[in-house]
């Protein structure tokens, strides 16, 4: 019983272990994954809706929680049409959007 106890012990460890590895990411790889999402976001914006953009901002959701970045920004040459996209820096899929309504043709 002992033996399964430690046995059971040792793999909760290794997987806390693992799993803290995987979500801590260093400033490289913050930095990173903000330029893959914009560019991502810019492309987005550009293909679907013909919108050029400029990102002001950007947000991680925290990291035991989803693996999301939110951009915030605004079409470009137009600051007060903002834009929103959230992306998952792993994948870089497009989860979801905010765009002017009135920009879209």
């Amino acid at each position: 019983m002992q033996k399964n106890v430690r046995y059971t012990g040792f793999l909760i460890l290794i997987f806390a272990i693992l799993i803290g590895c995987e979500a801590a990411m260093n400033p490289e790889q913050k930095q990173a994954a903000v330029q893959q999402a914009m560019a991502t976001g810019t492309e987005y914006f550009k293909d679907k809706y013909g919108l050029e953009t400029e990102w002001t901002e950007h947000q991680f959701q925290p990291e035991h929680a989803s693996s999301h970045i939110a951009l915030y920004g605004h079409v470009k040459d137009k600051p007060e049409d903002n834009i929103y996209i959230l992306i998952n820096y792993k994948t870089f899929e497009v989860i979801s959007s905010v765009h002017p309504k009135e920009e879209i043709s």
